[in-house]
C-alpha cells in the first residue's frame, strides 16, 4: 500500500500542509502477532501502484459527507466512485436528559451499510481478477 502524505496533524489537531509531499510505502509486518494488523512504512521516491485512491470527508454541522474516488494512474481516468452521507441527531446533547433533542445519539447513514473504508479493496479485487 502506498500513501501520499500532504498534511500533518499535531497532538492538538492543528493541521499543517507539508511544503513537500512524501510518498510512503507500507508492507505487512509478518513478525506482528496479529495477522493483517501491523505494517512497516517507509518513504520512497515514487509510487508503483497502477491506481490512485483519493478519500475526502466534509463536515457540515451535523452532516458528514464522504467521497472515495479511484483513478487509473497512467491515464487519469476515473474508474469508480463511492459517496456516503451521515447525519447525527444530537443537536443539543447536553439537553438529552430533558428530551429537548429527541432520542439520544442516533446515526442515519446512506447507504445503511458503510463501505467508506473498504470500497477501494472491493473495486480493485474485481479489477485484478477480471481478464
Amino acid at each position: 500500500m502506498e500513501f501520499l502524505v500532504t498534511k500533518k496533524h499535531d497532538q492538538y489537531r492543528e493541521v499543517t500542509t507539508l511544503s513537500r509531499p512524501v510518498i510512503y510505502r507500507c508492507i505487512e509486518d509478518k513478525s506482528d502477532r496479529i495477522p493483517n494488523y501491523g505494517a512497516q512504512c517507509f518513504p520512497v521516491e515514487g509510487a508503483k501502484s497502477e491506481y490512485l485512491v483519493k478519500s475526502d470527508i466534509y463536515n457540515f454541522a451535523l452532516l458528514k459527507i464522504g467521497f472515495v474516488k479511484i483513478y487509473e494512474r497512467t491515464t487519469g481516468r476515473l474508474m469508480a466512485e463511492y459517496r456516503e452521507m451521515r447525519k447525527y441527531s444530537d443537536l443539543l446533547p447536553f439537553f438529552v436528559w430533558l428530551r429537548w433533542a429527541g432520542e439520544p445519539s442516533t446515526l442515519v447513514r446512506c447507504p445503511v451499510n458503510s463501505q467508506f473504508d473498504t470500497f477501494q479493496y472491493d473495486v480493485l479485487k474485481v479489477r485484478e481478477s477480471s481478464p
